[in-house]
């Protein structure tokens, strides 16, 4: 009689587990999205700039700003922060914009931008010589203008980075 109570007991043990396995792979993970956004505006000053373009766009926010879509294969593992890195040209400095994923572990640097450490949600950041603590929603901007040289002529360059702290969000493959 133990025998026949405890064969069941054993099999529907098994299959708990094995739903439960199921479950934590497929489950979405999330993590703390950190995004860096660079654009170089150029307007040409004298000559006629080479037109530069660049298109590869590699991830994307959803409409709410809660799944992080992914278009290329990215398994940020076990890091403790994901970031995305877009680039862009506007104006005579060219045109389009390119995207990557990262993960990382601080301390990291990233496009010029020091990632000191992660405390819960916000990210701390060393970003032109001076320490600065994003939380989730918070935003760092910085402009600088310079003029860079080509061939036949030179361009007033306009470069804005913006950094955002998106928060915990979901990981998706498109």
């Amino acid at each position: 009689m133990r025998r026949s109570v405890l064969i069941p007991l054993l099999i529907a043990a098994i299959l708990a587990a094995l739903a439960a396995a199921v479950l934590v792979q497929t489950r979405p993970r999330s993590y703390l999205f950190l995004e860096i956004r660079k654009n170089v505006h150029g307007v040409a000053i004298e000559g006629n700039p080479p037109r530069i373009m660049i298109d590869f766009p590699t991830y994307k926010l959803d409409r709410d700003g809660r799944r992080l879509i992914s278009m290329v294969e990215f398994d940020p593992d076990d890091h403790r922060l994901v970031v995305g890195i877009e680039e862009s040209l506007s104006g005579d400095a060219g045109g389009g914009i390119s995207s990557r994923l990262m993960a990382v572990d601080p301390p990291a640097e990233v496009s010029g931008i020091l990632i000191s450490e992660v405390d819960g949600s916000s990210v701390v950041l060393r970003c032109d010589g001076s320490e600065l603590t994003l939380s989730p929603g918070d935003s760092w901007n910085n402009t600088v203008e310079y003029q860079r040289s080509f061939d036949g002529g030179r361009m007033k360059i306009v470069e804005t980075t913006v950094v955002i702290n998106h928060g915990y969000v979901e990981m998706a493959r498109s």
